[in-house]
């Protein structure tokens, strides 16, 4: 049957997996103080309800793992565009 187990075997969950690693990430981000903490810059090229929800979940999850994220929107801009221009206003701001 699809419920047995074998003898010894046990359910795992993945949060038992996840929780080291993610204690290993607090540690080494808090590490750094105000803006020079990791940050995740999440591109969203259309206005897609969906997209923004998923955006918004990782946002609350980076959090937690004390990371700065954000969610860029942008329209009439190529994403190679928007990447250039992130990349030249975070090397002026560091």
């Amino acid at each position: 049957m699809a419920g047995d187990k074998a003898p010894g075997a046990r359910k795992v969950l993945a949060d038992e997996i996840a929780r080291p690693f993610q204690e290993e990430i607090q540690k080494a981000t808090r590490a750094f103080s105000g803006d020079a903490r990791p940050k995740l810059v999440g591109f969203l090229a259309n206005e897609d309800p969906a997209a923004r929800q998923y955006a918004s979940g990782q946002s609350v999850h980076l959090s937690a793992t004390a990371f700065c994220s954000s969610d860029e929107r942008f329209r009439n801009m190529s994403l190679r565009k928007r990447l250039r221009w992130q990349i030249k206003t975070q090397m002026y701001m560091a």
